[in-house]
C-alpha cells in the first residue's frame, strides 16, 4: 500500500511537470513575439519623435537648433547617413518578422522593411530626407553609427540654411 502511494505521487508529479513544460513550450514563443513587436513599435515611436524635431527645424529659419536630450537605443543600431540623407535604425536577430518580408510599409514617416536572414529576421526603420533635406553629421556627409547602450544618447540638431536647393540640417552628438 505504501509503495502504491509513492508511485502515484511520483507519477502525478511527472504528469504535472510535463503539463507545465507543454504550457511553457506553447506560451514562450508568443511572449517573445509580443516582446519583439513592442520593441519595434517603441523604436518607431522614438523615430517619429525624432522626425518631428527634424520637420520643425526644416520649417524654421537658419540658426535654429533643437536638442533631443534622451534618445535611448536598447537594441539594434542607428545610422545617421549623411551620404544618402537618411536615418536608419536596424534591429536584427529577431525570431519573428514584424511585417511581410521584403515589402515596405509606412507608420508615420518611418519606412519599415523586414528582411529574412537564415532563421532570423531584421527590421529596417528608415527616415528618408533625401528629397528636401541635406543631412550631415558634424558638418560632414558621413555615416555615423550608434549602437545599443545603457545610457541614452543626446543629439543637437541645427538648421544651417539652404545648401544646393535643400535645407541643411546638421546633427551633433551632444554631451
Amino acid at each position: 500500500m505504501r509503495a502504491q502511494v509513492w508511485i502515484e505521487a511520483v507519477l502525478y508529479t511527472i504528469i504535472g511537470l510535463a503539463l507545465i513544460g507543454v504550457v511553457l513550450a506553447v506560451v514562450t514563443p508568443k511572449i517573445n513575439q509580443e516582446r519583439e513587436r513592442r520593441m519595434v513599435m517603441q523604436t518607431i515611436g522614438s523615430l517619429n519623435e525624432f522626425d518631428g524635431v527634424m520637420t520643425e527645424l526644416r520649417d524654421l529659419n537658419e540658426g535654429n537648433r533643437r536638442k533631443i536630450p534622451e534618445f535611448k537605443i536598447d537594441t539594434g543600431s542607428m545610422y545617421i547617413d549623411g551620404e544618402s540623407d537618411k536615418i536608419i535604425f536596424e534591429i536584427d536577430e529577431l525570431e519573428n518578422p514584424y511585417s511581410e518580408v521584403g515589402s515596405t510599409v509606412h507608420e508615420g514617416n518611418v519606412e519599415i522593411t523586414t528582411n529574412s536572414t537564415n532563421k532570423e529576421y531584421a527590421v529596417y526603420l528608415v527616415l528618408d530626407y533625401s528629397s528636401n533635406t541635406n543631412l550631415t553629421f558634424e558638418l560632414k556627409d558621413q555615416v555615423k553609427k550608434f549602437n545599443a547602450a545603457s545610457l541614452p544618447y543626446s543629439f543637437l540638431i541645427e538648421n544651417k540654411g539652404v545648401s544646393g536647393g535643400k535645407i541643411l540640417l546638421d546633427i551633433w552628438e551632444s554631451v
